[in-house]
């Protein structure tokens, strides 16, 4: 079978072990919470982040820190949360519209590996794969 399909097969494949109750159950927390959760992702998480310089090498060397990088990144981010955590049908393989957002994720991160693999074997000096992941 060709890469697609197997990619496509395995982004439908639903786990045995994967509980929906509990997902949804983390999802209503989640929603009760919002705004100490929120502030906690934005002051906390987002910020503890840019504080990692294994992290920012990552960002400054996909362009996410020129510009608008920032704010696009915040923005983005808020809205997978926001897909995710809305509601289960949102997150059914094939047509929620989270599942389409992790997708898009997975498939963004993979770009991002294989360009940072790319940039270490030309500039092994600037970006290490064994150094920053």
């Amino acid at each position: 079978s060709s890469a697609p399909r197997r990619l496509l097969d395995q982004l439908m494949h639903v786990p045995d072990w994967l509980d929906w109750k509990r997902i949804e159950r983390g999802q209503d927390v989640f929603w009760r919470h919002v705004t100490y959760i929120a502030a906690g992702l934005v002051h906390f998480s987002l910020a503890g982040g840019y504080n990692s310089p294994k992290f920012m090498k990552v960002l400054t060397s996909t362009g996410y820190l020129t510009g608008n990088g920032t704010k696009a990144r915040i923005y983005e981010t808020s809205q997978f949360v926001t897909d995710v955590m809305r509601s289960i049908e949102h997150l059914r393989p094939g047509t929620g519209v989270a599942w389409k957002s992790i997708v898009q994720v997975r498939l963004l991160h993979s770009q991002v590996r294989c360009r940072l693999a790319l940039l270490s074997k030309a500039h092994a000096k600037y970006y290490s794969i064994e150094y920053h992941g």
